[in-house]
């Protein structure tokens, strides 16, 4: 924890099996792609909190099935693609909260559960299409927020709840907006500053919806 003098790649060995909360807390000066090996299981509550030293890709093997609050809060540096398999079934909130250096598309595992608070907050380098799978019930306060690079959602009918702020400010979704009769509850500000909005068929949701606040930014 708090080791920022280390410097260079950080090299896992193949027979650990989790990383615990705080190991790597603020050890900013590792460098490098991060590859999480087989058979860690876990990874922690702030295991790599404000790793921003990072440079490359994250790998995450398929043994992993959960990721900790926090655990990857601030890593903003790394870059290229962020590779995960279909074991994760749970983040945790603010799990990558500002790791905006991510490019590529936001892949998800068919299994996983949970769109937590905060999530991606800020992680305005992914791009492409997001697909959301079709066991999470809910999206999560400011879980996309300002995530300005995605271009297309596609969610199932399993979605009953869009938090408040869940896709503020992803201003390049566009294409058509299909909400599912199993879709009950939109938060405030959920689709702040979209475009696609103009596609959705605004009587259905006045019936349909138990609380909406579409609010689209005028310049």
């Amino acid at each position: 924890m708090n080791c920022y003098g280390f410097s260079g790649p950080l090299i896992l060995p193949n027979n650990l099996t989790l990383i615990d909360q705080y190991v790597f807390y603020n050890c900013h000066g590792m460098t490098g792609s991060l590859y999480i090996p087989r058979p860690i299981s876990q990874i922690g509550d702030f295991a790599f909190y404000n790793c921003y030293g990072f440079t490359g890709d994250l790998s995450i093997n398929n043994s992993v099935g959960s990721i900790g609050t926090n655990a990857f809060n601030n890593c903003f540096g790394f870059q290229g693609n962020l590779k995960m398999l279909n074991s994760i079934t749970t983040f945790g909130e603010k799990s990558f909260y500002n790791c905006h250096g991510f490019t590529g598309p936001l892949v998800f595992s068919n299994n996983l559960q949970i769109l937590p608070q905060h999530c991606f907050y800020n992680c305005y380098g992914f791009s492409g299409n997001l697909s959301i799978s079709n066991k999470i019930g809910k999206v999560w306060d400011y879980c996309f927020y300002n995530c300005t690079g995605l271009e297309l959602l596609i969610y199932t009918n399993s979605i009953n709840t869009i938090c408040p702020y869940a896709f503020y400010n992803c201003y390049r979704l566009s294409g058509p907006m299909l909400l599912y009769n199993s879709t009950n509850t939109i938060g405030e500000y959920a689709f702040y500053n979209m475009d696609l909005l103009e596609n959705l068929d605004h009587q259905f949701i006045l019936q349909r919806l138990n609380l909406i606040h579409f609010i689209i930014a005028v310049d």
